[in-house]
């Protein structure tokens, strides 16, 4: 009020007369002649009245006689007038007020309803704020603005319409609007419209995958692996052989590191905590895949091979310093040994004329450190039988029952024994670990490493390590799955924009496919969606993502040809006839696309799409709508 009355004495010192900033009845005072001088001493008087005056008494508005504030039938101060004779500069009525802020639509005067309370004295009064609400129909039914008091919420309008469109709600800043919320800014809510489209949405099967020739110009892009499904009615196979090296026989030692193989392929959940070979690819094929697994009950032993025997043989052969590989004369030593016990024709469950798979497990310590050292895990070919002098470029007389060997896997009996700073995943539930062969047997069922061998050449992108063929951990993708023939993608075709609703994709194997042209096989371009769930499979690895969210990747599958247009070999580290990898390629074979945009790392849950998170590509638009512990909901909007 102090600086009101200063601003009063201004004006006047400047020469403004009172009406350039009060109301008529405050004219009777500037038509006197009182002169700038009077004024400035009057006000400095009535000044100081008003500070005696506030520090000794206080009195009602309605017996107020003294010369600071008269009734209100003879006010004449520029201080507070009564509201029937609101002449002051200060508080204007109403009808002139003039002020930013906005009264409460009870009061008349410029001051809140309980300006009047004889209780507040000359405290200032508090103001109510008004904020705007404006709403953008985006070519709908127009919806007027409206005015809600700061800190309240905005009662929901009536829903605009827009022709065949269906209204699906007001947005704020690409989130659905809650009505509850209070508003303290200015906003303009956007209508969103889903479009009389025609998306179509269908599960399509189709007529190939690795070890399938659905196609005229291409024959199955992997030969002679492990099958994927059963044949005719034949589970596929798995010959496990234990191979000591160790000259020294600890008989109680080798009897446990036997039942513990055993386990690490045919155990249950319970008994491995968490999965094994056979329990994994069970769940991981939605029962597709019953790997029929026989672990020979003893361990291979010949005095000749040693550890560092086949180590020197391993150099060599790697430096073209012998064409003996060490593991082929391994696999030719053990199936001479056993040929007269085992009938292999019994493990060819396709009629291929090869053996399913071999697996052999070694005693020796995995060299964790040294890339030169065969003494970690892989997975390769065994060619003894091929020979092109012969039609086929296959030698008979290196069969036995019939059936050759080809596709084996080599690992160590440590992989077993979960060592927490070796392992990518938690270890603290696992008793007996089977990952890292759930991820070679992925390579005998003919899928490539997706993870990058060498981040000095191609891609420096890919699945961030969520993958069991990538880190060794949680399920396979939508990518091995559809290429596995576990899977039927729900292809999105058509146009405009619709919402699609998605089950887990590790539970249920849904997902979707969606390109900017047909797609007639798997060897093709194109996006998949999921929803991702942290559960089966992915509820134990701790790398991968935890939550719920929808994941994207996008796929480069098509196929290697030669310059006579035949299918060939990549030369990659498997025997796919992919154009693409995840390693040398600058094109990735398949990546996971992330809203945060990142190109390299491990993804965590902050990378999925959540709700109201919007992927955004030339062929296809995605926004999470909504999503549950059951299903997630996407509005798809194609190109």
């Amino acid at each position: 009020m102090k600086m009101k009355k200063l601003l009063l004495l201004a004006l006047a010192l400047i020469g403004l007369t009172s009406c350039d900033i009060i109301s008529s009845s405050s004219s009777e005072v500037s038509s006197s002649t009182q002169s700038s001088s009077e004024l400035i001493e009057s006000s400095s008087e009535s000044s100081n009245e008003q500070i005696s005056s506030e520090e000794t008494s206080s009195t009602t508005s309605s017996e107020n006689t003294g010369s600071e504030k008269p009734s209100s039938s003879e006010n004449t101060s520029s201080e507070k007038p009564s509201s029937s004779e609101n002449t002051s500069s200060e508080k204007p009525s109403s009808s002139e007020n003039t002020s930013s802020e906005k009264p409460s639509s009870s009061n008349t005067s410029s001051e809140s309803s309980s300006s009047n309370d004889p209780s507040l004295g000359d405290e200032e009064q508090e103001f109510d704020f008004y904020r705007t609400v404006s709403f953008d129909t985006k070519g709908g039914s127009s919806i007027e603005s409206v005015e809600v008091i700061e800190g309240n919420s905005v009662s929901r309008p009536t829903d605009p319409t827009y022709g065949d469109y269906t209204f699906d709600g007001w947005y704020l800043d690409g989130v659905l609007y809650d009505f509850e919320s209070p508003v303290y800014f200015d906003i303009t809510l956007e209508a969103k419209w889903i479009g009389a489209s025609t998306l179509n949405v269908s599960k399509v099967n189709f007529s190939n995958s690795l070890t399938k020739d659905g196609l005229e110009d291409y024959g199955p892009l992997t030969e002679g692996c492990l099958p994927s499904y059963k044949v005719e009615n034949e589970d596929p196979k798995i010959l496990v052989f234990p191979v000591r090296l160790n000259p020294t026989y600890n008989t109680s030692l080798y009897n446990q590191y036997l039942d513990d193989i055993k386990v690490a392929f045919n155990g249950t959940e319970e008994e491995t905590g968490w999965e094994s070979v056979k329990s994994y690819y069970q769940e991981s094929s939605y029962g597709k895949l019953n790997l029929d697994i026989t672990v020979w009950d003893e361990w291979f032993y010949d005095s000749s091979i040693t550890a560092s025997s086949l180590q020197e043989m391993y150099d060599k052969f790697y430096s073209n310093q012998s064409d003996v590989d060490p593991n082929e004369y391994l696999i030719t030593k053990i199936l001479d040994k056993y040929n007269a016990s085992i009938d292999y024709s019994q493990f060819d469950s396709n009629g291929d004329d090869f053996i399913d798979s071999i697996w052999l497990i070694y005693d020796e310590d995995v060299n964790f450190e040294s890339d030169d050292s065969m003494y970690w895990a892989y997975t390769s070919w065994d060619y003894e039988w091929y020979d092109e002098s012969y039609n086929d470029c296959i030698n008979p007389s290196k069969a036995r029952d019939g059936v050759y060997p080809f596709y084996y896997a080599w690992a160590g009996t440590d992989f077993m024994y979960p060592d927490y700073n070796q392992a990518s995943y938690d270890t603290s539930l696992i008793e007996i670990d089977a990952h890292t062969y759930i991820h070679e047997t992925g390579h005998l069922l003919g899928l490539d490493d997706y993870y990058d061998y060498d981040t000095s050449i191609g891609p420096d992108r890919g699945l961030y390590s969520a993958d069991m063929m990538d880190y060794n951990i949680g399920d396979h993708g939508m990518i091995s799955k559809l290429l596995l023939d576990w899977v039927d993608p729900r292809v999105v075709t058509g146009s405009g924009s619709g919402n699609i609703t998605l089950t887990s994709f590790t539970t249920t194997g849904d997902f979707l496919l969606i390109a900017d042209h047909e797609v007639e096989s798997i060897y093709d371009t194109y996006y998949l969606v999921e929803f991702y769930t942290s559960e089966g499979l992915n509820w134990n690895d701790d790398p991968i993502p935890n939550g719920l969210g929808i994941r994207i990747n996008l796929v480069h599958a098509e196929v290697n040809m030669n310059e006579n247009g035949e299918v060939d070999w990549n030369g990659g580290s498997y025997d796919t006839s992919f154009k693409y990898d995840n390693t040398d390629t600058t094109t990735p074979f398949v990546e996971t696309l992330s809203h945060k945009g990142f190109t390299d790392g491990y993804i965590d849950g902050s990378n999925l799409y959540t709700v109201g998170k919007t992927f955004t590509s030339s062929v296809f638009d995605l926004e999470v709508v909504s999503i549950t512990t059951e299903q997630a909901v996407v509005n798809i909007t194609l190109k």
